[in-house]
């Protein structure tokens, strides 16, 4: 269906979207569709978007999302991974404590993805 809806491109892998569904080694190969790697799934959970929501405006430390929310640490730490693995909150590492920041690049790809079927300009 994907295909179908992206014919345009011809090639799956020449689509805006590529960065969205797949990830790629070092070397630029195609790795293994990994779940974590759809942004879809990824923003699908609430508790997640309220993440990206606090990131957006400043860099938070895990304790500090962890006080927004009434999720325990190792939960809200498993989100972080998800969104980390996503590639959409980088980790900076400061002594013993980890703070995280949005990455914007996804997100700037989604929002062109969702402009090109909303205009249909492909």
């Amino acid at each position: 269906i994907l295909k179908k809806l992206l014919k345009p491109c011809y090639r799956i892998e020449d689509c805006i979207v590529n960065p969205l569904f797949y990830k790629y080694n070092s070397g630029g190969r195609k790795m293994v569709y990994k779940k974590n790697s759809d942004i879809f799934f990824v923003l699908a959970d609430p508790v997640r978007r309220r993440i990206i929501e606090m990131l957006s405006c400043e860099e938070f430390s895990v304790n500090e999302i962890v006080k927004e929310f009434s999720l325990t640490q190792p939960a809200i730490s498993k989100h972080l991974k998800i969104l980390r693995e996503s590639g959409l909150v980088i980790v900076k590492e400061r002594g013993k404590k980890r703070f995280y920041t949005l990455e914007n690049k996804i997100l700037t790809d989604l929002e062109s993805w969702i402009k090109m079927i909303k205009y249909k300009q492909y």
